[in-house]
Formats: structure tokens, sequence, C-alpha cells
């Protein structure tokens, strides 16, 4: 994995905890809009991701569906059930859940529902991950149609994502608050379009190797270098501060697109030679931050509202900002100690467990 681009998963992930601290008793987020920032640059880089680490092992046939499928689901399902029963033991007593509710979220089902107290029910940020399970049990056919057809595969893409704006422009404006959510943000068929986008930004990031041009970027000077650096922290400063101004059903993943597009080419690019902003995603704390952003993201809601409800117990006085700094650093040292000591030994060895046949290891992490 391309370490400037697993720090930026750790950035992200403050995004989507940002989205989720409220500031006051009207229920304000500290930034609302980073939660659509966040889930856009995740699923993007899944696609992107697991063509770097398995498009070529799809197509020799040196790795099966089965054992691609078996490999996505021992990843994600074993972080996902230990967040799942963080997050009853917070919610008892304060939550009441119907069973209709928890066994889709706990089957990773729930972004199919259009109803917001299933797909944002129960630990909530788990409903990236529904959709991201849909987006892997698709990915080898898609891998298939692609190298087979591919001028018809990015047509059929291109017209689909031209269908969305429309829906977004027309035909979504009609609908109530929670249907604009499931229809433009959760349904996993309309971000399987982002996880194709990063699929398509691979391609893209391979042939600019191949004809050099990655060569040529890499030979700029430092200064350069920076300087081309700083355009995808130009348009995302730029696409927040029209998110600001958009409607609600445009704040969806549109707005992201071509920041999180040129933040995953650029920094990819510069990948071990880029400038001041490479070199200093490129450090350690941020890489091993970057490492268990998959732990933050699931644990920061869960571990938000049990710290809260401990201090509000204790009887504890607090403000807002000391608040948000003690949840911050709590989530992040649970998230550095459950990644290194209980998520990734587990995976490990669950594969080692599961999976018998063992083929060559990617030449990218899929992490």
């Amino acid at each position: 994995m391309i370490n400037s681009l697993q720090s930026l998963r750790g950035f992200f992930a403050v995004m989507v905890f940002l989205s989720h601290f409220v500031v006051n008793g009207a229920g304000d987020r500290a930034y609302y809009d980073g939660g659509t920032m966040g889930v856009e640059y995740f699923i993007v880089l899944s696609g992107f991701v697991l063509c770097a680490g398995y498009e070529s092992r799809i197509e020799r046939a040196s790795i099966g569906y089965k054992d691609f499928v078996l490999r996505r689901l021992i990843r994600i399902f074993p972080l996902h059930l230990g967040c799942l029963a963080l997050w009853a033991v917070v919610a008892y007593k304060f939550t009441d859940y119907a069973a209709s509710e928890i066994v889709p979220n706990l089957l990773l089902v729930q972004s199919w529902f259009p109803d917001q107290y299933i797909y944002y029910g129960c630990n909530t940020p788990s409903w990236c991950l529904s959709t991201l399970l849909f987006c892997y049990l698709m990915f080898p056919l898609l891998i298939w149609c692609y190298e087979r057809h591919r001028k018809l595969f990015v047509a059929s893409w291109g017209a689909l994502m031209a269908a969305y704006v429309v829906f977004l422009s027309t035909g979504a404006l009609r609908l109530g608050e929670s249907a604009q959510t499931w229809l433009t943000r959760v349904i996993p068929v309309v971000r399987l379009l982002d996880f194709v986008l990063g699929m398509l930004l691979w391609q893209l990031f391979a042939s600019l190797r191949v004809t050099g041009f990655a060569a040529k970027v890499r030979g700029l000077s430092p200064v350069a270098k920076t300087m081309v650096e700083c355009v995808p922290v130009a348009l995302y400063i730029i696409a927040a501060c029209v998110a600001a101004g958009l409607s609600f059903t445009w704040l969806s993943q549109a707005v992201w697109w071509i920041p999180t597009l040129v933040a995953i080419l650029v920094f990819s690019l510069m990948d071990k030679a880029g400038g001041a902003l490479s070199r200093l995603l490129d450090s350690r704390a941020l890489v091993a931050f970057g490492n268990a952003s998959f732990c933050f993201y699931l644990l920061h809601l869960p571990l938000m509202n049990g710290l809260r409800r401990v201090l509000n117990f204790a009887g504890v006085d607090y403000g807002n900002v000391s608040f948000f700094v003690m949840t911050l650093l709590t989530v992040i040292v649970v998230s550095l100690l459950v990644s290194r000591y209980i998520d990734v030994p587990l995976v490990r060895r669950l594969k080692r467990i599961l999976i018998r046949k063992k083929d060559p290891a990617p030449r990218h992490s899929s992490r």
C-alpha cells in the first residue's frame, strides 16, 4: 500500500469522526460534510487498491472467487462484530432496537433497506461496510467485464454516472430526507459507481506509469512537486466551500468526486519521491494511524457515546472542547491498540485457518 494514501485514510477517518461529534444541544455537528467526504475517499480508494492487489491475479486465475470473497469477509466481519457488540453494551438501557433493525446490521445487509433506522441503525458507520461488501462481491465480475469489453464498460459506467447526476438534479428533490439519503448515498448499487471510479483510476495510473509520465512527475524539483501536491488540497477546500452552500440532495458523494480522484492520483504518482506533503504523509506516526483507520472508523461512535455516558454517570462537568480532545485521543489510542494486538493478528490467524491454498502475496496490500 502506498504510504501517503494509507495516511490519508486516517485523515478522512477523522473527518467522519467530526461529522458525528455533536457540538450543542441542537444536534449540530463539528463538520457534518466530513462524513460524505471521508466515505467517498474510502470507497474510491477501495476500488483503486483492489485493482492494484488483485486484478492481475484474478485474470491469471491464481486466486478463485471463493478465496477472494473469503479474504474480504475475514477482513471486515471480525471487527464489525466486535464493534457491534461494543455498541450493544454502550446502548444497553439507552436505546430500544427491534430484531428487524439489529439482524440486517449483524449480517451487513442494512444498506439495502430504505429505512434510516436500519441503514443508520446500531453502529452507524457500519453501513459503509454493507455497501463495500456488495462492491467486493461484484469486483471479480467487474474485472472480467472490463478486461473483455473495455470501451463498453467505460461507456456504460459514464452513462450511469450521468443518470445519477440527472437524478440528483431532478428526481431526488421530490423525496423526503430519509429516502434522499438512501438513494443518493447509501444504497450499494449507487455507491458501486464510486467503487468503479476507483478501478478506472487505477487503470489510468497504470497507463501513466507505462508511458513514463509518472517518471516525469517524480523528476520535478521538490518545490514543483510540493505545488502539485497542493492541488488536491485546494480542490478539497473549494469543494468544502461549495458543499456549504448546497442543498441536502447534493450533499452526496458527487461534490467530492474531483478532489478525491486528484488526491489519489497525485499521491500515487509521488510515491517515495514526492514533495513536502508526501514526506509528511510518509511519516511513521501517520502511516501507523492510517493502518489503524479501519478500527478508528468503526470504534469512534461507540467509544464517543460510551465515554459521554461514563462522564455523565460520574457527574463530571466537561465542556465541548475538553470532551472533543478527550474523545479523539481516546479513540486514537484504543484504535491503535485494537489494530495492533487484536484486529491484525486475528485476521492473519483466520486466514491461516480458513484459506488452505496459499496464493502469492499481492504487490500492494489490500487493507
